[in-house]
């Protein structure tokens, strides 16, 4: 993912640049959230693999 870093001023105003890194922070947070519950079902999913396996 490329982002580009946009410079404000000594007073912000919520602009188009404004809107953009907030698009992108919740852009960020999404992916993350997605990967960790990714991550958590394959945990689960290798869980129940082994745990059908001692049964056996």
């Amino acid at each position: 993912m490329l982002i580009l870093t946009a410079e404000a001023g000594k007073s912000f105003k919520w602009g188009v640049q404004g809107i953009e890194l907030l698009i992108l922070a919740g852009l960020i947070l999404v992916m993350a959230v997605a990967v960790y519950i990714w991550r958590r079902s394959m945990r689960l999913r290798d869980f129940d693999s082994l745990r059908a396996a001692a049964r056996s």
